[in-house]
């Protein structure tokens, strides 16, 4: 198995929601998409800016590049790690993985232009949730993990399909399709590995906010769960609420999905 395989692997082990539990960290520098590095070998080709510095970073990579035969022109991007020791599901047992998992997010998308446009990116939600979770680049961290589609790629329709996979139909028979390639953001941070693997146990989402809906991060839909029940304190009924849901969001909440936002 390739290490982009197990990688789009772990996004379908992953749970969606419920995630993984892992130590990791999440970092600014350059990359290089150098042939031949996989596994742990990807650390390989990252040289931060935070521990280099900056020139001396894209230095460092340039240089790597070229021994290598690839293109000179590092990327400027985020990178977030997901330590193989001690990562587990949500459910508790230990996840798939033969080695580290790594996720690349180019900052290009962050320019000025593509806000400008209202182009959603996956640059765009990991910055959110840095600020949100209040993390240090480069420190590690107890982190809860998970795979959500790209935001930018997901907002082309069909044209954002870009991914192969293989699959099986109704008969068994294993048939290729294409579907919106994945990103692997933190979604919560522990104080300790003890608070991270208290979340863990039944395998049911680990997020505090009671419910949230798929395609959703915690962060995202955290405000929103604050302006439901802020709306429940001003005296709206379920069912207004409920119609509220729909119109701030575009989500068709149920009963019991309305019960378990305001809990």
């Amino acid at each position: 198995m390739g290490y982009w395989d197990e990688v789009y692997e772990a996004a379908e082990e992953s749970g969606g929601a419920g995630g993984v539990i892992a130590k990791g960290w999440v970092d600014f520098g350059f990359f290089i998409y150098a042939r031949g590095f996989t596994g742990n070998d990807n650390a390989k080709k990252f040289f931060s800016s935070r521990k280099l510095g900056k020139a001396k970073a894209r230095e460092a990579a340039t240089k790597f590049a070229k021994e290598n035969g690839e293109d000179p022109r590092p990327q400027d991007v985020i990178q977030v790690c997901a330590y193989l020791d001690g990562a587990v599901k949500a459910d508790g047992n230990p996840v798939g993985w033969n080695c580290n998992q790594f996720q690349t997010i180019p900052t290009w998308t962050l320019k000025k232009s593509m806000e400008a446009a209202g182009k959603p990116s996956a640059a765009k939600t990991m910055m959110g949730i840095l600020e949100t979770l209040e993390i240090e680049p480069t420190k590690e961290y107890w982190f809860q993990f998970s795979w959500q589609p790209d935001p930018y790629k997901a907002s082309l329709g069909e044209a954002g399909k870009t991914e192969r996979y293989t699959y099986q139909d109704e008969s068994g028979n294993d048939v290729e399709g294409l579907r919106v390639p994945s990103f692997m953001y933190p979604v919560a941070v522990f104080d300790s590995k003890e608070a991270a693997m208290a979340t863990v146990g039944d395998g049911t989402p680990t997020s505090a906010l009671g419910f949230v809906p798929d395609g959703w991060l915690d962060i995202e839909w955290e405000p929103e769960a604050k302006k439901i029940r802020a709306k429940k304190e001003e005296g709206m009924n379920n069912v207004q609420l409920r119609a509220f849901v729909l119109s701030e969001t575009g989500e068709e909440v149920t009963m019991g999905d309305l019960i378990k936002i305001l809990k």
